[in-house]
C-alpha cells in the first residue's frame, strides 16, 4: 500500500508538470480542513508572493504531523515569518499529507527519480526526505517552509482518520 501512495504523490508531479502552472498543491485523503482553513490559505499566498524567488525550489509543509522531537529535526528550524511560517536550514518534510511544491522542485524530483528509480519503492514521506537529502548534495538550495501551526490537521495523526497502517496491524 506504501509504494501505491507514494505512485499517487509521482503521478500527480508528472501530471502537473503537463500544465504551465507554477505550483502544486498535494493534499492526501486524511488532510482535515480547520473552521479557518480557506483563510488561511491567504497567508500561503501572501507568503508566495513575498519569498519566493522565481525558479528556485520551494517546498511548503502545510500539515505536519509528527512532533520534531520524534523526528530529531528541531535543530534545523529558522526564523518565523509572518507568524505562521518557519524557514529550515535545510529541507526537511514532516509528512506528505499536505504540502506545497514549486515547479522547479518537482522538475528537480523527477530528475532524481529518474536517476534513482529504486526511490519510488519507499514511503512518500522518506522518499521525499532521500530527494532533499541528494539535492543538498548537489548543492541545489531549496527553500524549505513549514507551517507552524499547521494550515491542515494530519487527521491520522490527530486521530480523525484511522490510518491505513493501522487498520492492516
Amino acid at each position: 500500500i506504501e509504494v501505491n501512495v507514494t505512485d499517487k504523490h509521482i503521478r500527480a508531479w508528472y501530471s502537473f508538470l503537463e500544465t504551465g502552472a507554477d505550483f502544486i498543491l498535494v493534499m492526501e485523503d486524511d488532510a482535515v480542513f480547520e473552521v479557518d482553513t480557506l483563510l488561511l490559505f491567504k497567508d500561503v499566498l501572501q507568503f508566495v508572493r513575498e519569498r519566493v524567488v522565481e525558479d528556485k525550489p520551494l517546498y511548503i509543509d502545510l500539515a505536519g504531523g509528527c512532533s520534531l522531537q520524534d523526528l530529531e529535526i528541531d535543530f534545523l528550524r529558522g526564523e518565523k515569518v509572518l507568524n505562521r511560517f518557519r524557514i529550515y536550514k535545510r529541507p526537511v518534510t514532516n509528512t506528505a499529507c499536505c504540502y506545497l511544491l514549486s515547479r522547479s522542485l518537482v522538475e528537480n524530483f523527477v530528475a532524481t527519480l529518474i536517476d534513482h528509480p529504486e526511490y519510488r519503492l519507499i514511503g512518500i514521506d522518506w522518499m521525499m526526505n532521500q530527494l532533499f537529502i541528494d539535492l543538498w548534495a548537489k548543492n541545489v538550495v531549496v527553500d524549505c517552509v513549514h507551517a507552524e501551526p499547521p494550515i491542515i490537521r494530519h487527521g491520522s495523526v490527530t486521530g480523525d482518520f484511522i490510518s491505513w497502517q493501522q487498520h492492516y496491524k
